[in-house]
C-alpha cells in the first residue's frame, strides 16, 4: 500500500511540473504579429486586422453613400481597397445600416494618416429610417447578413441587366445612378420589403417626398425587380442569365421589323426628293 501511495504521489508531482502553468515565462510563446507590407494591396477586412489600422464610418444623410474613415496609426504605409459588400453598422438602431455597392479604387494611407473616403452604398432595410449624419459607425469585418453575396451574384450578370434597362427606358436608365437605383430595389425585394415601403424609401431619398413620382418610376420595374430577387434567392445563375437575355430579345427589333423600318425610311427619302424636284 505504501509503495502504491508513493507511486501515486510521484505521478501527481510530474503532472503538475509539466502543466503549462508551471513552465514559467521561458516556456510560454505568443503568436507573431503580422507586419504590413507597403508593397501589397489589402482588402478592407485584411487591413482592419492589423494593429494600428482602424475603420469606422460617418453617415451623410442618405442611404446612397457614406464616408468611410480610415486611420493608420502604425509606422508603415498601407494600400487597401474597399470591396463591394462591405457592411457598416449604424449606431442608431432605428436608422438604416449600409453596405458598399461597388469596389473602391486603391487607397494609400501614409503612416500616421487619417482619410475619409466617400463610398456608394445600398440601404439594408427599407423598414428603417434614412441615416442621419452621425459618426461612429462600426465596420463589420465578419458580416454574415448575406447581402454581400447578393451584390456579388447580381454583379456577375450586371452587364446584361444594364443593357436591358438602357434599352427599356434610356431616359431613366442611361445613367449609372438610374441603374444602381434599380439594383437597390432588387435588394429591397430580396429582403421582402413591400411595395409601399419601397415607394416610401424612394420618395424620401430620390423624389423629394413626391410619392406620385416615386410610384411612376417604380411601377415600370417593380415586377422585374421581384423576378430577379427570386432568382437570386434560388441561386439560379443560369436562370438569371436566361431572364436577362430574354428581356433583351423582347426589346430588340426583329430582322423583319428592321427591314420594314429601313423600307419606310427609304420611301420617306424618295418622297422628299420628289417633292423637292417638283
Amino acid at each position: 500500500m505504501k509503495k502504491h501511495s508513493l507511486i501515486f504521489a510521484l505521478f501527481i508531482f510530474i503532472a503538475l511540473a509539466c502543466s503549462p502553468g508551471n513552465k514559467g515565462e521561458e516556456g510560454s510563446t505568443s503568436p507573431e504579429k503580422m507586419s504590413i507590407d507597403p508593397n501589397k494591396t489589402y482588402s478592407l477586412k485584411e487591413a482592419a486586422s492589423f494593429e494600428g489600422i482602424s475603420v469606422s464610418a460617418q453617415g451623410l444623410g442618405t442611404y446612397k453613400k457614406l464616408d468611410v474613415v480610415l486611420e493608420n496609426s502604425s509606422d508603415s504605409n498601407i494600400t487597401l481597397t474597399i470591396p463591394a459588400g462591405s457592411h457598416f453598422l449604424n449606431p442608431i438602431d432605428r436608422e438604416q445600416s449600409l453596405i458598399s455597392s461597388e469596389a473602391s479604387a486603391k487607397i494609400t494611407l501614409q503612416a500616421g494618416e487619417t482619410k475619409k473616403v466617400t463610398v456608394p452604398t445600398f440601404c439594408t432595410n427599407a423598414k428603417q429610417q434614412v441615416p442621419g449624419s452621425q459618426s461612429g459607425w462600426d465596420y463589420e469585418a465578419e458580416y454574415k447578413g448575406g447581402l454581400d453575396e447578393v451584390i456579388s451574384f447580381y454583379g456577375n450578370h450586371a452587364v446584361l441587366i444594364d443593357q436591358w434597362l438602357e434599352k427599356k427606358n434610356p431616359e431613366k436608365f442611361a445613367t449609372k445612378e438610374g441603374r444602381m437605383l434599380f439594383f437597390q430595389v432588387v435588394i429591397w425585394s430580396y429582403q421582402g420589403a413591400q411595395y409601399d415601403e419601397i415607394v416610401n424609401m424612394l420618395s424620401q431619398d430620390v423624389f423629394a417626398d413626391d410619392i406620385t413620382a416615386a410610384k411612376l418610376w417604380l411601377d415600370e420595374v417593380y415586377q422585374e425587380a421581384e423576378e430577379i430577387a427570386q432568382l437570386i434567392k434560388n441561386k439560379d445563375a443560369e436562370g438569371l442569365e436566361k431572364w436577362a437575355k430574354d428581356k433583351l430579345l423582347a426589346i430588340i427589333p426583329s430582322n423583319q421589323e428592321i427591314d420594314n423600318a429601313v423600307g419606310k425610311a427609304k420611301d420617306g427619302l424618295n418622297n422628299l426628293r420628289n417633292r423637292l424636284k417638283n
